[in-house]
């Protein structure tokens, strides 16, 4: 009887603990992040009071800009289309990327860009050069 006890205890226990299948998502890095998902310029203007974002009245995107796609290949390479409402350039734009001082910068196409945000359906640039040093760049997917 004790025997029998014994086993129906250890099926019990075995029986409660159960393995977790499902571990934790791992959590993507900038080069996944930024190359996972085309691209929308949603505000691009100067920064004037330092929040490190575009306020409406700091906005200056026009229509045109509003419709390109930007498009980040894990490969270091990119595109920009110019979209339905043309801004008059070609229909498409290559250009190279790369992460900097450990992703804290984007350099596309030898321009530096400090990155103040990305994640899943955001992301935002500020130019790292003095004369430019509040211009603010904010994409969306």
């Amino acid at each position: 009887m004790n025997k029998q006890l014994l086993f129906i205890l250890l099926v019990v226990l075995f029986a409660s603990c159960k393995k977790d299948d499902n571990p934790p998502p791992r959590s993507k890095t900038p080069g996944e992040l930024l190359t996972q998902l085309p691209w929308k310029l949603v505000a691009y203007g100067f920064d004037l009071n330092g929040n490190n974002i575009i306020d409406g009245n700091e906005n200056v995107i026009i229509d045109c800009l509003k419709d390109n796609t930007y498009v980040f290949n894990a490969s270091g390479t990119g595109s920009i289309s110019d979209n339905s409402i043309s801004c008059g350039q070609d229909p498409s734009t290559d250009f190279n990327w790369m992460f900097l001082n450990n992703n804290s910068k984007l350099e596309i196409s030898q321009a530096e860009y400090f990155v103040l945000k990305l994640d899943e359906k955001e992301f935002s640039l500020m130019a790292d050069d003095p004369g430019l040093s509040t211009l603010i760049l904010e994409f969306k997917h």
